[in-house]
């Protein structure tokens, strides 16, 4: 799909894109349907649970430090990256700040 999508913006056309896109959902879900069962335990679920913070964690601080390289790369004068910089940056720190909330809310709603 990545390679479709690239292709399409090369060519400058909206059609492949979205033809690729298509095709590769219909796949996902043809390829899904054909799984027939699935177990889940306590333990995957922790396993999920554990990678998904995990994930959400790399992410963040990766993208805070890209930010704030960007900013500091510009004010430089090494790059003109200054305002992705900064968009960056209030991201990871709007992302951080709604997982903060979200745990708090939900650690005080069911007890936790």
């Amino acid at each position: 799909m990545g390679l479709v999508v690239a292709a399409g913006v090369a060519l400058n056309s909206l059609l492949l894109p979205l033809a690729g896109v298509t095709a590769g959902m219909l796949l996902l879900y043809a390829a899904r349907r054909s799984v027939k069962q699935t177990s889940h335990d306590e333990r995957t679920a922790l396993i999920q649970q554990k990678a998904a913070q995990a994930t959400l964690s790399i992410t963040v601080v990766a993208t805070a430090f890209i930010g704030l390289g960007l900013m500091l790369l510009s004010r430089q004068g090494l790059l003109s990256y200054e305002q992705q910089g900064y968009q960056l940056a209030f991201l990871s720190l709007f992302i951080m700040s709604a997982k903060a909330f979200f745990d708090w809310y939900y650690k005080n709603r069911l007890g936790g």
